[in-house]
């Protein structure tokens, strides 16, 4: 699913590549696992988890849709040329501005990052 420049994670393959050959940034509600993509340089690339162990289906979606929304207010801000996954941590009461305050760390750390390839 294309949106502008986004586009969204769906196969398991591409999330455990992200783990094993990316990097992690962990916030306080949300963590960033970020790989830098070469093949499509243009496009930010992002997937959501959120585990069984959250809640039920509503709260569980519920997150998604609250990370899908901040996601949209940062368009313009986010890096392009990333492959994320945001995995949800778990016992906290789901707030947008909790999430805001994760993304705008996450963007702070990813602009200091030094690259460095994993051999």
């Amino acid at each position: 699913m294309m949106i502008g420049h986004f586009a969204t994670l769906k196969k398991r393959q591409n999330f455990l590549d992200i783990r094993r050959n990316g990097f992690s940034i962990n916030c306080n509600k949300l963590v960033f696992n970020i790989k830098k993509n070469s093949s499509e340089s243009g496009i930010l690339k992002y997937g959501i988890t959120v585990s069984k162990r959250i809640g039920n289906a509503v709260k569980r979606n519920y997150i998604k849709r609250l990370i899908r929304a901040v996601i949209l207010s940062n368009k313009k801000n986010l890096p392009i040329g990333y492959n994320i996954e945001i995995i949800s941590k778990k016992n906290f009461k789901p707030q947008y501005k909790e999430f805001q305050n994760d993304f705008d760390f996450f963007k702070r750390k990813l602009v200091n990052r030094k690259w460095k390839v994993k051999t």
